[in-house]
């Protein structure tokens, strides 16, 4: 790529433009200043092949908040040392070993990246990559520090691994580090470029596709999905909201929810269950389990009951209260079984889906489908855009901070205009960010339920197939439970004021079976465009939310 067409801009070099010196995070206590990350190691610093190994498989420690499912590294333009190269990594950490720190992802914030990158450098970084089989292409912080702005920023690529050349990654990841100081030189941006490199990590672009008795009228945010049949398997994801396009009231999803190929013509009736055929299948067996293992525990208590009236040695007043408990939730496994076993899970039939395409004038992918809601089910009921409760651990509701505003959402009807959520991604400049937390966001899906995630300044490249998009791109908050999981796509994403943001589809993971992982990054098409593209492609004149 020419160098002309990469724009330039002149900013001062204070410590408020989000410059990071990125010696301060080589390790967890490394302090030393360096210019140039690369200078960190001598020339004759090599790595044995063991020791190559174990920095493979342990330098992204603790980043997929699981501390035993971490992706491996490819290959990373830094040569500082790993800091943790003669530690086992076992779970019991023995008191000779300095306990790991897990590696933490967290959004850009505030850096002159922000300005720069779709100027030229985005199309510059794929070029790069042009040997590499990447899924995904972020820009976020990623280090040992505990808040944002201790972690350098890197562009962090996922391939497939088992297609990759490892030569031809290093090479990759050098020339966008390259690509980043002609930048800085280019442009006399003083030293705000130099301290962004690139890493590659093995992994998958996930499509996210995965109550005891179920609701008439779901929530939102719940299972959904295409019946399982005789000659195709099931799909599962989370029914998005209910949707009203003029006058007629459907259910929203992912394309990718409810029809398994990219194709948008639809050539024979798809049935959409709610909850999906697998969810309810487990469901099923998950309620027959718990009464078995009550049955036995309540056999125990009448058991203990007899021998301790004949010793004259009855329970305490907890003691009782606990069993009664027990025995009062197996009458209402019982009650509920045959209930859960005839419940009709029919939610409608597939009425439009978008195929899987570029908006080639956003870059968004075009995922979504329309369900026509089955009349039967809704016969004495009327759909509504209930989600559930609000429901998190304390730690969650402590990284979510602001996120309390949900536990009074009782329905939605509004949509965060896309052009002020991209003033939000692009605010610049330290009179702008001192102050400035990222934008939080929230979202109920059918697998982790509520969470809370921080959304990236800079959107993110992803590649399915021969298809490259850019989208809005989602990162974990520290110490909380991962924005998303497999099964999730079709989750609407909320802001702080309630209102949507957008509809999740897809998440970047390491792609190992079974899907029991969450996602270390969360992608999402935002919900004004998304209604737009309904519109021109149904030819109705509205598409909201507000049912009635």
């Amino acid at each position: 790529m020419e160098e002309d067409k990469v724009s330039c801009r002149n900013i001062d070099s204070s410590e408020e433009s989000g410059h990071l010196d990125f010696s301060s995070l080589l390790s967890p206590s490394t302090t030393s200043e360096i210019t140039d990350p690369r200078s960190a190691v001598s020339p004759e610093m090599e790595l044995t092949p063991e020791e190559q190994k174990h920095e493979r498989s342990f330098w992204y420690f603790g980043l997929s908040n699981n501390r035993y499912a971490n992706p491996p590294l490819i290959a990373r333009s830094s040569t500082h040392p790993f800091p943790y190269q003669n530690n086992s990594f076992s779970r019991a950490f023995p008191t000779t070993e300095q306990e790991p720190e897990p590696k933490r992802i967290f959004e850009v914030a505030r850096h002159d990246i922000i300005d720069g990158y779709d100027a030229g450098v985005r199309s510059a970084v794929r070029d790069c990559l042009k040997n590499i089989p990447w899924y995904s292409i972020d820009v976020v912080r990623i280090g040992y520090g505990k808040t944002t702005f201790e972690n350098p920023v890197v562009v962090l690529i996922t391939a497939d691994i088992t297609k990759t050349n490892d030569e031809y990654a290093q090479r990759a990841v050098d020339d966008i580090h390259d690509l980043m100081i002609r930048h800085l030189l280019t442009c006399n941006l003083s030293n705000h470029w130099n301290d962004v490199h690139a890493e590659i990590k093995g992994g998958v672009l996930d499509k996210c596709d995965e109550e005891r008795v179920p609701r008439q009228v779901p929530y939102i945010g719940t299972s959904v999905g295409a019946r399982e049949t005789v000659n195709t398997g099931g799909l599962t994801g989370t029914l998005s909201a209910f949707l009203k396009l003029d006058d007629e009231i459907c259910g929203l999803t992912c394309h990718h929810c409810v029809k398994s190929d990219n194709d948008k013509m639809i050539t024979s009736e798809i049935v959409v269950d709610q909850p999906s055929t697998g969810d309810f299948k487990r469901a099923i067996e998950s309620l027959k389990a718990d009464i078995e293992m009550k049955q036995k525990l309540c056999k125990m208590y009448d058991e203990d009951e007899q021998t301790r009236i004949a010793i004259d040695r009855p329970w305490s007043v907890r003691v009782r209260q606990a069993v009664e408990a027990d025995r009062k939730l197996l009458q209402d496994y019982i009650r509920d079984l045959p209930t859960l076993e005839t419940f009709d899970p029919t939610f409608g039939t597939v009425n439009r889906v978008s195929g899987i395409s570029k908006d080639e004038e956003t870059g968004f992918i075009r995922d979504w489908a329309l369900i026509t809601l089955n009349k039967d089910r809704f016969i004495n009921t009327k759909p509504q855009n209930t989600p559930p409760i609000f429901k998190v651990s304390l730690e969650d509701q402590r990284a979510i901070g602001a996120g309390a505003y949900i536990l009074k959402l009782e329905e939605i009807n509004e949509n965060a205009p896309f052009v002020e959520i991209e003033q939000a991604l692009k605010i610049t400049g330290p009179e702008h960010h001192m102050d400035m937390k990222s934008a939080r966001v929230l979202k109920h899906g059918r697998t982790s339920g509520w969470t809370g995630g921080s959304l990236n300044q800079i959107r993110s490249d992803c590649r399915r197939g021969s298809l490259i998009t850019t989208e809005l791109c989602i990162v974990n908050l520290p110490s909380a439970t991962a924005f998303s999981s497999p099964g999730d796509s079709g989750s609407l994403v909320f802001d702080e004021g309630g209102r949507v943001v957008g509809m999740l589809h897809s998440g970047n993971n390491i792609g190992e079976e079974p899907k029991t992982y969450s996602n270390e990054i969360t992608y999402a098409s935002p919900m004004e465009w998304l209604l737009e593209d309904i519109k021109k492609e149904t030819g109705a004149t509205s598409a909201t939310f507000k049912l009635y």
